[in-house]
């Protein structure tokens, strides 16, 4: 226990020993382990590295490799980048920190986008930030009476200027039709423009989407969700102020 730098140097002995055809979990739970050891020892960009590589191929552990990423400063980021081998390994570091530091989310999701384009994890990370900002914008009179006037007005502020930036980004990803998975991000982009109460820009997305649609049970998953957000755009829109006698 604690002999940290002993694990890593056995681990380096034992693997150079042991070929793997495919790594298994076993691999990527050593790795795991061995990012551990690497945090005890500061060496935070090294572990990070390796927790985006199980983050990456293992989705058994993709949870606890997440939760135990940390990066510290900016020398800690450039150490992990800098091991990267290729761009498919950029694009999953900036993933990660998107996800888990918000103050550099829509410059590290651009990055990750901008290096592998087709990584099915973008739409992840798109989902992730949509429910972050559905949090600051939809809320009801019960939600808002946890904060004062004032605290409500300046959230509103900066969630507005955060959904803006956001709905520009999208755009752009949509436009360049690079992404796994379009229609999603086609239809994420209507869902923004309600959130921004442009419903009228919604309904056009959602109309030209509609015409689109593959046909059978794919499509129809697409359609139901679309048929939700109509429905909240319409409830929305409801003076739930109102007093009503009975």
């Amino acid at each position: 226990a604690g002999e940290y730098r002993k694990t890593i140097a056995l681990n380096n002995d034992l693997m150079e020993t042991i070929e793997f055809k495919k790594p298994s979990i076993m691999f990527f739970w050593t790795m795991g382990h061995i990012a551990g050891c690497q945090q005890k020892l500061g060496m935070y960009g090294e572990a990070a590295y390796r927790y985006s590589l199980v983050f990456r191929q293992c989705a058994s552990k993709r949870t606890s490799a997440f939760e135990s990423f940390k990066i510290r400063d900016d020398k800690d980021w450039n150490t992990a980048l800098n091991l990267c081998l290729n761009d498919s390994e950029k694009s999953t570091l900036y993933l990660m920190r998107a996800a888990k530091y918000r103050s550099t989310f829509q410059e590290d999701m651009l990055a990750a986008y901008e290096a592998e384009p087709t990584n099915p994890q973008l739409t992840l990370l798109l989902a992730n930030y949509v429910q972050y900002l559905e949090k600051k914008l939809l809320r009801t009179p019960n939600t808002d009476r946890r904060f004062n006037l004032e605290t409500r007005s300046q959230k509103e502020r900066v969630a507005a200027e955060e959904l803006i930036r956001f709905q520009e980004l999208v755009r752009k990803i949509v436009k360049e039709e690079k992404v796994a998975d379009l229609m999603t991000w086609r239809c994420m982009d209507g869902y923004l423009e309600i959130m921004a109460k442009d419903l009228y820009a919604a309904e056009r997305t959602f109309q030209k989407i509609e015409k689109e649609l593959p046909k059978g049970d794919h499509g129809n998953i697409y359609y139901r969700q679309i048929e939700i957000w109509r429905t909240l755009a319409e409830i929305n829109q409801l003076d739930t102020g109102a007093r009503f006698d009975y």
